[in-house]
């Protein structure tokens, strides 16, 4: 909802299209449709592959409470993974730390509506936008599961000896 209201007040001047992935009927139910939205329904694996590489510009990601800022959610994993900017709406914590040490988008803290308004135009920069894809090809095998959970099992190795 936070991303819906953003956008919905958004100057007329900036044209943003979001795209909703996924059962959404509650949601429209809950606050009505935007001009500027596609709602997909749902797609498969392979099927949200080609569309995200197709479709979509970058990638938003929020988690709705503070207490949550030292999670990670495998979302984030996998949105590098697409190597598209990502746009993040979070609490302080690892989450938001991987995204902005790394240059892979933006961050708006939770609560801060207009600094998300902020952070969406910033991407709309193509030199800080192709940047931000730069550093995400660069990065994402780093954050690739397979090696986050090699990085897992060698730190439980290390502790249990």
């Amino acid at each position: 909802e936070t991303l819906y209201n953003t956008i919905k007040y958004m100057p007329e001047k900036i044209k943003i299209n979001v795209h909703y992935i996924g059962d959404h009927a509650e949601f429209v139910k809950r606050v009505g449709r935007l001009d500027n939205a596609v709602y997909t329904g749902y797609l498969n694996k392979e099927e949200l592959n080609d569309y995200l590489t197709h479709n979509i510009d970058a990638l938003y990601l929020s988690l709705n409470s503070e207490y949550l800022g030292y999670c990670l959610p495998s979302k984030l994993f996998a949105y590098i993974g697409y190597s598209l900017p990502i746009i993040g709406y979070l609490p302080k914590g690892d989450a938001s730390d991987i995204i902005l040490n790394n240059k892979f988008g933006v961050v708006a803290r939770l609560g801060e509506i207009s600094q998300l308004k902020n952070q969406i135009v910033k991407m709309l920069n193509p030199k800080f936008y192709n940047y931000c894809i730069k550093n995400l090809k660069q990065k994402r095998e780093k954050f690739e599961q397979s090696n986050t959970l090699n990085d897992l099992i060698v730190l439980l190795n290390e502790r249990s000896n």
